[in-house]
Parts: structure tokens; C-alpha cells; sequence
């Protein structure tokens, strides 16, 4: 018979006795007359785990032995290689080991763990654990569940995440493999959207508002609302220091449109209409105002008057409180909400350069880094679209936009307004190199840079987000470059989103970090129809005059932003087909089209004008421009200091003398004249 759960290293008496039915007789001890058990070496440990620590780490989690041979573990090995086993290095042993003393306490470490660290990403480990006692290590190690496993993170994001419209309702998200795959094959991408605009039905939809980002216009909408269905008669509305005529309670969306647009402050609109149980809602869209100041973002609000003796500043945005007589209705009441302002979520910082002393003129230069990559020595004076260029040469800094104004609290010395287009969330502050200096001895040139708003990231929940989860199998791929290609289709039309995607391959049980979609939001759209009629009439014997209607469905875009008109020669008894060979006698060319004209008109009662003047728009300010500037300097000028300000094609400069600006109408004709050289378009 074996005695088992003896101690070892105590001597333990043994003697055996026989039994009959009268009982035990005289027992016999044992020779020797004491045993005891030897010490041993321990078993192995137990419950050996091994899992991910991090990109370059493994943990090791063990418990001890279930023996310890009868003397004490102090010591515990753990060793690691590349192969099962455990030869990989010159003298045929494991790559590496480490041992470590078992604490003198009841428990000791249990559980005991060690991380394993300075291993190679993605490269497979295997580990085994030994125990140790006073005669030797355990002679089987402990190994662990799984044998072996690979220092592995999430993968990166994609490098970049490129969309583009595909039609009206479809969007083509564009994206390469990514750098740095974690440590594992990456085996699927997820893709989500979620829609970052606004439209007057939205309400039912319960939409956050707050959750809507990166729009670069801003819409308010106007809700006209009732106790009963009895609502009638008139309001106005106010902007700008200017107001409307009376608007009737059943205006539609095109009437309200034209109601805003009459006023000068207002700029290019799009509106839509929900119609209620009780009342209407028209969400105003801004197409051209984009606010102003020293950052771009939110414009001063709509106003509203029931009242028809209420001055511009009289006006409210709730008529709950007011007494005016053209509102009629139980109840009638007329709310303006701001519901999403222009570049909410992109961030902004100020940078403000000043002397100390206001008499102080400053000169010099400096120069911003990022990411240890620096720009070019940058002029105390640089213009906006200086500043821009020079930021946008950091690649890691992607589109910006910038505005500059002159500071209050100085001579030479501005405020830059930096907006990051394409670098989305909270941005760290742009870094400073000063090398500027004031004409003032006892003055101190200071730059510095502030935040001016901090950068959102999106939600991509909601009640229009959606995603999907596709293997890379699955996806395709741009002949040209090779990167993935995904269309993400039935979304709503005129209604721009918001793309992210992110990459798997296991590590964590959860996808990595998302790259978001450069440009930040995108409407889908689709070609537009042609114009609904063309029309020619002949001016003289050398000139034909086209006309044509806007086309009505405009492939979700709000506007029209280019025609083209062609024309062919007919040859008499044939049929006449328009083409790009060599049949046409015009040659095909681009029509642009400008949503707003204005004219800046100088009189004078006598041929004697002379001076300077300067244009501001959105807080910048040209250089002196002379009065007898040419039309091609004033385009530059407006260029390089106004770069808010899209110039197309300033066509005629008028000398007068009084400064005023003139706002002129839509441009919706084109004036053919045939000549040797080709055609010329009427501005």
C-alpha cells in the first residue's frame, strides 16, 4: 500500500497489525523503524494564461505548483522564443528568460505575473514557466493557454478617408490600405455615416442638433405655430438693419426666398417648408453669408415683427410677448432658431501679434512648426493667403482657412484667424517661432496663439447614421492605386454626411481608431438636367443672343455653377449634330455663373478725381487702391488680401468719384458675338 499527502523531509512510524473476528493482534513495526519522505522538485506551475500586454508585450499569468516537493518554492523562470522549441538562439536555448523570487509570504504570488516585454510586433511567441525548489526546477514547465501569441494593438486608421459624389442619393468612400496593420492581418474595415445637415422636417426625426457638424453655412429656421388651425395674415422679418415687406402666413418655400433676398444683407439663400397641423416651419439655409468678425462661424440672427410700425431694431425671435396686429390666430406665435452654425466643429485658434507700447511699429518675421516640421521665415505682415500656403505645406496640417484682421491696440500688428478643414478634433496649438521686433525701444513684440474654438469630433449615431462591416475580401479596389473603393448607397437627397472608417484584426476584441472623411461633409449630387428651354434670336448679321431656363432638378446641389453652350455651323441638307471634332465652327467653352454682382462705383461732378480707397469684407482689409487702378490689379489685390472673395472675372472698372456698392442681378443670358478670333461672352 501507498501512504499519500506525507510531508515531505518528516520522518514518520509505520507498523501493521493483522485482524480476525476476535480483533487486531500484536502489530509489527516497520524496518527502518522511521521513513522519511525525500524532498523533491516541485510540480509544474498551474493555470498558465498568456495574453496581449500591448504592441511590443506580452503578459504571463501563472499559479503555483500543486506541489512544492516538500520544500519551498523560491524562484520561478519564465522563458520565451520564437519557436516551440525553445533552441532559437546560437547556444540552442530560448531567445529569452527571466527569473524572479516567489515572495515569502503564505500565498507567495498567486496569481504571479510577469510582462514580457521588447519583443517585435507581429512576430508569434511561445512561453513556458518552470518553478524552483532547493533541489532543482520543476522538471515540466507550465505552459500556458494559447501556446503561443503575437504582440499585436488595433490596427491604425486608413491614411486617409476620400469621398466623392456618386449620384443624388450615393456616396463613394475611397480609402488606402493601412500602414500599420497592429501586429495582425487586418481582416475587415467598417465604414459608418452619419448626416451632418439640417432640413425643415427634421423635427420629426428628433435629431440633435448639437450633433450637427463641419456645415459651412448656417440655417435658422422660422416657426409659425397656432392653438388652432385659424392662423392668417402677415409678418415681416428683419436682418442686417433691413427688413422685408409683409409676408404672408401661407408663403411658400420659393416666396420666402424671394422676401429674404430683397434685403442687401442677406446674400443667396435655399429655403424649405414643413407644413403643420397648425403653422409652418421654413428652414433659411445661407449660402453666401458666412459670418464674420475674427472667426468664422454663426451670423446674427433672423428677426421677426407682427408689428407694421416696428423698426429693423424693434424686432424679436419670439413674438410670444409682443402685441402686433398682422399675426391673427388663438395662439399665433412665430419662433426663429438658429439649428446649425456655419464650421461648428472644425477648430479655430487666434494668432495675435501686437507691441507693447501703441506707438510701436512692428517688423520682422516668424515661423510655425507642427509635428517638428516647420514653415518658411513668415512676414509680420503676411497676408492671409501667405499664411495659408505656408500652413498647408506641413502635410500633416491638411486645408486651412485664414482670415486677418488689423489689431485695435497697434500700428502693424493683426489678428489671424486659422481654421483646420481637414484635421478634425481638438488640435494641439500651432507652435511659435518669434523672431519679431517693435520700432519702439521701450516696446516688446508679442505673438501668441490662443484657441479660439475647440475642435468637435462627430457622433455617428442617430436616427440617419448608419455602417457597415465588410472583409477585405469583399471590397474593391481603384485599378489606378489600388486603394478600397465603397459606395455607400440610399441616402437623402440634398442632405450632407459625414464618412469614418476603421480598420480590424482581432487585438482587443474591437476595432481601432476611425480616420474621418477629408472633405468633412459631403452632399451627394448627380449631373443636373439641361435646361428646360433654349431660345436664339438674332441680333444683327453677325450675332446670335441664346437664352435659356434653369434647369429644374439640379442633381442635389443648390445651385447651378457652370453652363456650357455649344454651337454648330448648319450645313444646308444635312443634319446638324453637335460634337467635339472638327464639324463645329464655334469651339465649346464654360459659362460661369455668379449667384451675386455688386459694383463699386466712383462719381465724381468734375474730371478731376484722384486719391485711394480701400474694400473690407469679413474683416480683412485690402492695401490702398489708387482710382485709376485697372481691373486686372483690382482682381489681384482681392486675390492675395480678400481670399474669402471669389473673383471670377471683374469686367469693367467705373471711374467715378462717391464710393457706394450697387447690388446687380443674376447674370441669365449670354451674348454670342462671332469674330475671327473666336467668341466673346458679355459680362
Amino acid at each position: 500500500r501507498v501512504l499519500t499527502g506525507l510531508i515531505a523531509g518528516q520522518a514518520y512510524y509505520v507498523q501493521v497489525s493483522a485482524a480476525n473476528d476476535l480483533g487486531f493482534g500484536r502489530p509489527q513495526s516497520s524496518t527502518p523503524r522511521a521513513l522519511a519522505p525525500p524532498i523533491q522538485k516541485p510540480s509544474a506551475p498551474r493555470n498558465v494564461i498568456l495574453r496581449v500586454a500591448s504592441s511590443r508585450s506580452l503578459e504571463v499569468i501563472f499559479s503555483k505548483p500543486e506541489s512544492d516537493g516538500g520544500d519551498d518554492v523560491t524562484l520561478y523562470r519564465i522563458e520565451w522564443d520564437t519557436n516551440s522549441t525553445f533552441d532559437s538562439s546560437n547556444n540552442n536555448s530560448p531567445i529569452g528568460s527571466y527569473s524572479f523570487p516567489s515572495p515569502k509570504t503564505e500565498v507567495g504570488c498567486d496569481p504571479c505575473m510577469y510582462q514580457v516585454a521588447g519583443l517585435t510586433k507581429g512576430q508569434e511567441y511561445f512561453v513556458r514557466v518552470y518553478a524552483y525548489n532547493s533541489l532543482g526546477y520543476s522538471i515540466h514547465p507550465g505552459l500556458p493557454m494559447p501556446r503561443s501569441l503575437a504582440p499585436q494593438t488595433a490596427p491604425d486608421p486608413p491614411n486617409f478617408v476620400n469621398i466623392s459624389s456618386k449620384s443624388d442619393t450615393a456616396i463613394q468612400v475611397t480609402f488606402p490600405s493601412v500602414t500599420d496593420d497592429g501586429g495582425a492581418k487586418v481582416t475587415k474595415y467598417k465604414i459608418e455615416w452619419n448626416t451632418m445637415g439640417y432640413a425643415a422636417g427634421m423635427q420629426s426625426m428628433n435629431q440633435e442638433m448639437d450633433a450637427l457638424l463641419y456645415s459651412t453655412k448656417n440655417v435658422q429656421s422660422i416657426s409659425l405655430s397656432g392653438e388652432s388651425d385659424d392662423i392668417d395674415g402677415t409678418f415681416r422679418i428683419a436682418f442686417g438693419g433691413h427688413y422685408t415687406d409683409e409676408i404672408p402666413v401661407s408663403s411658400t418655400a420659393h416666396d420666402m426666398k424671394v422676401a429674404l433676398e430683397s434685403l442687401p444683407t442677406i446674400g443667396s439663400t435655399v429655403v424649405s417648408q414643413r407644413h403643420m397641423p397648425n403653422g409652418s416651419i421654413w428652414a433659411v439655409t445661407f449660402l453666401t453669408n458666412l459670418g464674420d468678425g475674427r472667426k468664422f462661424g454663426p451670423i446674427d440672427s433672423l428677426t421677426v415683427s407682427t408689428d407694421p410700425d416696428d423698426s429693423a431694431e424693434m424686432f424679436v425671435t419670439d413674438t410670444m410677448e409682443s402685441s402686433g396686429s398682422l399675426l391673427l390666430g388663438t395662439g399665433a406665435r412665430i419662433i426663429v432658431t438658429e439649428e446649425v452654425s456655419a464650421f461648428k466643429g472644425f477648430e479655430q485658434q487666434l494668432m495675435t501679434t501686437q507691441c507693447t507700447t501703441p506707438g510701436g511699429i512692428m517688423s520682422g518675421y516668424f515661423a510655425i512648426s507642427v509635428d517638428g516640421v516647420r514653415t518658411s521665415d513668415i512676414p509680420h505682415d503676411a497676408s492671409a493667403l501667405d499664411l495659408k500656403h505656408e500652413l498647408e505645406n506641413i502635410s500633416s496640417i491638411g486645408e486651412v482657412k485664414v482670415t486677418r484682421s488689423m489689431s485695435s491696440d497697434g500700428i502693424n500688428s493683426f489678428h489671424w484667424s486659422i481654421m483646420f478643414v481637414e484635421k478634425l478634433g481638438n488640435v494641439p496649438l500651432l507652435n511659435v517661432h518669434d523672431h519679431l521686433s517693435c520700432s519702439d525701444g521701450s516696446a516688446t513684440p508679442l505673438i501668441y496663439i490662443t484657441e479660439a474654438t475647440q475642435g468637435i469630433l462627430p457622433r455617428m449615431n442617430g436616427p440617419l447614421a448608419g455602417e457597415t462591416e465588410i472583409d477585405v475580401e469583399s471590397l474593391d479596389r481603384m485599378d489606378s492605386t489600388g486603394d478600397f473603393v465603397y459606395v455607400v448607397n440610399d441616402l437623402m437627397r440634398g442632405m450632407p454626411y459625414h464618412v469614418r472608417v476603421s480598420a480590424w484584426n482581432g487585438a482587443g476584441d474591437s476595432y481601432g481608431r476611425a480616420q474621418y472623411s477629408t472633405p468633412a461633409i459631403l452632399t451627394p449630387m448627380d449631373k443636373p438636367d439641361p435646361p428646360s428651354s433654349v431660345e436664339m434670336i438674332a441680333i444683327d448679321n453677325s450675332s446670335i443672343q441664346i437664352s435659356w431656363n434653369a434647369a429644374l432638378n439640379k442633381g442635389g446641389s443648390h445651385m447651378i455653377t457652370k453652363y456650357k453652350a455649344e454651337v454648330a455651323e448648319v450645313v444646308p441638307g444635312s443634319e446638324t449634330k453637335l460634337s467635339d471634332d472638327s464639324s463645329l465652327f464655334y469651339e465649346s467653352f464654360d459659362v460661369d455663373y455668379t449667384p451675386e454682382v455688386q459694383a463699386i462705383i466712383l462719381e465724381s461732378s468734375a474730371d478731376d478725381m484722384g486719391g485711394f480707397f480701400v474694400v473690407n469684407f469679413m474683416g480683412e482689409s485690402t492695401p490702398n487702391i489708387y482710382t485709376d487702378a485697372a481691373a486686372d490689379d483690382i482682381k489681384k489685390l482681392w486675390r492675395d488680401y480678400l481670399p474669402s472673395i471669389l473673383i471670377l472675372s471683374p469686367c469693367q472698372y467705373i471711374h467715378t468719384v462717391r464710393i457706394s456698392l450697387r447690388r446687380l442681378g443674376s447674370i441669365g443670358s449670354l451674348y454670342l458675338m462671332h469674330n475671327n478670333k473666336g467668341i466673346c461672352h458679355q459680362c
